[in-house]
């Protein structure tokens, strides 16, 4: 599967061309919250994952069992669980306010438009994260 630039990154060079264009609406400032919650949300999975890992480790001077904290993975699947669902919420939130933008039936604008195919990419990540975690193809 090809690889693409995370959502994160992604976003955060959305917000500097609308930023550098002066748009500092509504649009751009929800992105921007999108953002820091994200970058929130991983420190704080990578914080406890750290601290679960120091508590598993060996004492100083003896090896570590097998399956012991070298199979580790990086975050738990609690912790994975919670980012997928707390990014599905900010899809949610972003999906209605890209809903108050639309005037009429259908989004008109070229940069809604844009905006809707990159909000369906994304929902479509979830997906294959959740499928993928389900289906233990990730460990």
């Amino acid at each position: 599967r090809e690889r693409k630039p995370g959502c994160v990154r992604r976003y955060m060079r959305q917000v500097s061309e609308r930023l550098a264009a002066i748009k500092v609406d509504k649009l751009t400032q929800g992105i921007e919250q999108d953002i820091i919650a994200a970058l929130e949300e991983t420190i704080a999975a990578l914080d406890k994952s750290i601290k679960d890992l120091d508590k598993k480790r060996a004492p100083p001077g003896q090896q570590p069992a097998a399956g012991q904290p070298g199979d580790m993975p990086l975050v738990d699947k609690i912790a994975e669980l919670k980012m997928i669902r707390s990014l599905q919420m900010r899809i949610n939130k972003r999906t209605k306010t890209y809903g108050d933008l639309i005037k009429g039936d259908q989004a008109d604008t070229p940069e809604l438009l844009k905006s809707l195919d990159d909000l369906a990419e994304r929902q479509q990540r979830v997906y294959r994260a959740t499928a993928d975690l389900q289906q233990k193809r990730n460990q």
